[in-house]
């Protein structure tokens, strides 16, 4: 049986209300963890966008989320979901 990975796909967009959002994790320029994201300006990470995707289809790597932004993901998440 051949098993292909999948990746889990969130969404980030530059362009969001500065307020905070039940559904999204904000990164901006003065937060420590912006460096290894690889993102060039403040953005939202949409986490009521989420899809998987076959990991042969992603071209490339944009950087990282550290483990402040991954905390504060997987909290929402387990809210979101009822965790």
């Amino acid at each position: 049986m051949m098993v292909k990975e999948t990746l889990l796909y969130l969404s980030f967009h530059q362009k969001y209300p500065h307020v905070p959002s039940k559904t999204g994790v904000i990164i901006e320029k003065g937060n420590p963890s912006f460096k290894v994201s690889g993102l060039k300006t403040d953005s939202i990470i949409r986490l009521d966008k989420i899809a998987t995707i076959s990991k042969n289809l992603v071209i490339g790597e944009l950087g990282n989320l550290d483990g402040n932004i991954t905390l504060e993901i997987n909290e929402k998440l387990k809210k979101i979901f009822t965790l």
